[in-house]
């Protein structure tokens, strides 16, 4: 079987980067679960071949058969910023637990979590991000599947939020 991919949060900061410097042909396919496809510039959907499926985490009914064609996952939809506690645990902890379980349901190979540095923080009392990407941080690693995790400490670079 040939690889193939599948990208979530590709519509994101991380993922238009991720996706202007991919190799064409690493990946037989390239899927990109997306929030919002008009982000996605046209001359890199035709570079890469990619298909974009609109939808979210916590809809796997959304993005399962895509997934079952795939044998890779790069993870990087996540809920930042001030946002209400359910919220981050909605969709950092709740959507990755469905999406890894999808994984596993599919037979996904390998799967690339990025993840934060803040998980390792002594006093995550009120510091919702924090606490939900740790608990995603579980359920990647309690999956199954061949896992790794990445931790940035921040992101920076030309029109980033900081």
């Amino acid at each position: 079987m040939q690889r193939s991919l599948l990208i979530t949060g590709a519509s994101g900061y991380v993922g238009r980067w991720l996706l202007r410097r991919m190799e064409p042909g690493r990946f037989a396919n390239v899927v990109c679960l997306v929030r919002r496809p008009d982000a996605i510039e046209p001359s890199v959907r035709e570079r890469l071949g990619i298909e974009l499926v609109q939808g979210d985490l916590g809809a796997p009914q959304n993005y399962r058969n895509r997934l079952a064609e795939c044998t890779t996952v790069v993870h990087l939809a996540a809920l930042t910023g001030k946002a209400p506690r359910a919220e981050h645990f909605r969709v950092n902890a709740e959507g990755t637990r469905q999406l890894v379980e999808t994984c596993a349901e599919a037979g996904v190979r390998e799967f690339l979590h990025v993840s934060s540095i803040v998980v390792k923080f002594a006093d995550q009392t009120r510091y919702f991000y924090a606490q939900a990407k740790g608990q995603a941080e579980q359920f990647v690693t309690g999956s199954g599947l061949d896992y790794t995790i990445v931790r940035p400490t921040t992101v920076l670079g030309p029109r980033s939020g900081v």
